[in-house]
């Protein structure tokens, strides 16, 4: 959760996280490419310290062709926009939701 957006306002003083990241805008080209699949493979197969560093850093802004940090400021902008009510925004961001706690609750 450390690379997602959160936020401590709303009803209940807890820290509430963008838990779904979406990419809007996502080149084809960039969907369909092969190194992509097999960085994300070769992470899935072989576990290493720095793969989640990696998946963040390297993999996302290779796919969406931006900054990390550029996608996660469109998606707070579309949030801010959708809570403003302009319509097309709602579907450009991810639920702000409270971090599971215990195995028991999903």
């Amino acid at each position: 959760l450390r690379f997602h957006a959160s936020s401590v306002a709303g009803s209940m003083p807890a820290i509430r996280y963008r838990t779904c990241m979406v990419l809007n805008d996502v080149p084809k080209s960039n969907v369909l490419d092969d190194v992509f699949y097999m960085a994300l493979y070769n992470m899935a197969i072989h576990s290493h310290d720095n793969d989640v560093h990696k998946f963040y850093d390297v993999l996302i802004p290779f796919l969406t062709g931006k900054p990390l940090e550029e996608s996660l400021l469109e998606a707070e902008e579309a949030a801010a926009k959708f809570e403003e009510g302009v319509e097309g925004e709602a579907r450009k961001f991810g639920r702000m939701r409270l971090p599971q706690k215990s195995k028991t609750a999903y």
